[in-house]
């Protein structure tokens, strides 16, 4: 770990993604208390992983495809940039809201973020060593958790004191010094030139040419395939928990907004520790069995935090929340990044970015009207037992490679 952080490229590129993050868990925190506070409904406040998800499907091939044609460390800096001035043009109407500019918000971050996370996981692999890869995810794991920490809680905090404005010049800063570390990374281009055709019909065709190409591709690799399959069924196990935990959490457990968002990063603090303790296994264990022992432990702690009743329960249940998600995460980006060349893996990403933006967009819809219908409380409890799906997948994929830890 030492020796990645000791490489000044990964470094600016690490320290970068934790700014991100920081501004990203706030916003999410904030949208998600004020969403419910304006609408107090666990359908609108479910309307909030539809809107994030909504860009992804739209823009996400296109956006593979030319992630791996363009500098991909210019297309992070640039979203940061678009990022800042999102929140700058966004400030005039922070002190009368309506929700329908928090949802104007989400869609135009996502939109951003649909560029950015391909090239973020694209360039990733080109800064490191391959035998370090598996540990370099490990980290940036270990960077969510950071971000869930103080992001949520700060983000609450802020709201709560100040109003929407400031948690708005706060994300604004926080991007901002993100593109200011991005810009000062030197690596080696390997991306395909770009496009020559000057008409605009001719580029889309390209691009979707270049998307089914990157669909074939997965098709017609097994192992690719399989990672791409468990991480859509990961995707339905974990969305119907996401879609309604702040009505949940505020209707069922009797938490105030604050309260919610400290919460969320005691949560971040969890997967810090988490983090670290993937950071340490990844060296030993094989990314596969990572993260079949991060879906078995992942359900089951979903399961039980459906079944809390009061707020010292749901603290308890936190803490295996975050190991499991830092394995699942780590487990999930080393296979994906592993199984796809680099002049395809931007597309391999996007390709899983829209599949998981359309699980998303769905899922989140039914959540949140079943919620309504039945109460969240079975929706948690549902969450938790889907999580059977993709762990029986990559079981069976064990059973049947004879994988086993790696030494």
């Amino acid at each position: 770990m030492q020796m990645l952080l000791s490489n000044r490229a990964f470094a600016r590129f690490w320290s970068a993604g934790l700014f991100f993050l920081l501004a990203w868990w706030a916003l999410h925190a904030v949208m998600l208390i004020y969403v419910f506070q304006l609408t107090g409904s666990p359908f609108a406040t479910g309307l909030i992983p539809v809107f994030s998800s909504l860009p992804g499907i739209v823009l996400g091939p296109i956006a593979g495809v030319l992630v791996d044609r363009w500098d991909r460390k210019r297309v992070m800096s640039g979203s940061a940039l678009i990022l800042v001035g999102l929140m700058v043009v966004t400030l005039p109407f922070a002190g009368d809201v309506d929700v329908s500019v928090l949802y104007a918000i989400i869609f135009v971050q996502s939109m951003v973020m649909t560029f950015f996370s391909p090239a973020e996981n694209a360039l990733l692999p080109t800064l490191v060593p391959i035998e370090d890869l598996t540990t370099a995810n490990s980290l940036n794991a270990l960077n969510d958790s950071l971000g869930r920490i103080v992001g949520p809680a700060a983000g609450a905090w802020t709201l709560v004191q100040f109003g929407f404005a400031a948690t708005l010049v706060v994300s604004a800063l926080l991007y901002l010094a993100g593109w200011a570390l991005l810009i000062g990374i030197r690596h080696e281009q390997q991306h395909v030139p770009g496009p020559s055709e000057a008409d605009i019909r001719s580029l889309v065709r390209s691009v979707l040419a270049s998307f089914l190409e990157g669909l074939r591709f997965v098709r017609e690799r097994p192992a690719l395939f399989l990672v791409v399959a468990v991480f859509a069924l990961f995707m339905v196990a974990d969305v119907p928990l996401s879609a309604v935990l702040p009505a949940f959490m505020i209707e069922s457990v009797d938490v105030s907004p604050e309260v919610f968002g400290s919460l969320m990063s005691v949560r971040g603090l969890t997967g810090l520790l988490g983090g670290l303790l993937v950071v340490i296994l990844s060296r030993r264990v094989h990314e596969t069995w990572l993260l079949a022992g991060g879906l078995l432990l992942h359900g089951l702690s979903f399961l039980t935090f459906g079944l809390a009743n009061n707020l010292v329960g749901t603290v308890l249940v936190l803490i295996p929340i975050g190991p499991a998600a830092a394995a699942i995460q780590t487990g999930l980006f080393t296979m994906l990044q592993k199984s796809s060349p680099d002049a395809m893996r931007g597309r391999v990403f996007a390709l899983t970015g829209t599949i998981n933006g359309l699980i998303v967009l769905v899922v989140s819809v039914t959540a949140g009207g079943l919620g309504e219908a039945f109460g969240t409380r079975v929706i948690v409890i549902a969450s938790g037992c889907l999580h059977v799906l993709p762990l029986l997948l990559v079981v069976a994929f064990l059973w049947r490679k004879h994988a086993g830890p790696r030494v």
